[in-house]
């Protein structure tokens, strides 16, 4: 058997599968019913602004507790690299934070593994090895990896992406 995936966004809605060609297939046909039985909202905001700019934040969007102006004061934003302005108390912190800082001031979801080696070295860590450090992220379900070897990929979970707000709000409580 051959394996396949596939990962495709219809709207909002996002559908994500790899495994035997039979099994993605029945999979996505089955998500295409499911997407297609769900009610239209006249709420929801277009995928495209037609004047260019993209659409107003919805309350839905802004789950996080801290706006984006509060953040800035944790962290430095040089062109693709996030850093740290306050240091948490373990490194380990620092990559969740940096992880939060590439999702909320820049837009990227999912961040390389050079992106967040060079945030932490901007930040004055020295790890040796980004994969290693959050494999036990992965392990703890708070990060989620996309692709293999050097072109992987990482991304907060919902409990990770909590974690590292509440890292933050604990940092910028502390800052003078």
């Amino acid at each position: 058997m051959s394996e396949y995936r596939l990962k495709i966004k219809v709207g909002t809605h996002e559908f994500e599968a790899e495994g035997p060609a039979e099994a993605v297939a029945q999979q996505f046909a089955d998500f295409k019913e499911l997407i297609a039985n769900l009610p239209v909202t006249a709420d929801a905001p277009p995928a495209i602004a037609l004047s260019g700019t993209p659409p107003a934040p919805q309350a839905a969007d802004t789950a996080l507790p801290s706006p984006k102006s509060d953040l800035t004061k944790v962290f430095r934003i040089e062109g693709r690299i996030i850093s740290l302005t306050a240091l948490p108390n373990a490194e380990h912190d620092a990559a969740l934070l940096i992880l939060l800082g590439q999702k909320e001031l820049r837009g990227n979801e999912a961040a390389t593994g050079g992106e967040l080696m060079d945030g932490l070295t901007q930040s004055g860590y020295k790890p040796s090895r980004i994969d290693r450090l959050m494999d036990r992220f992965v392990a703890d379900k708070l990060v989620m990896i996309n692709g293999r070897n050097r072109g992987r990929k990482y991304r907060l979970s919902n409990p990770g992406l909590a974690k590292a707000q509440a890292i933050a709000d604990e940092l910028m409580r502390n800052l003078p």
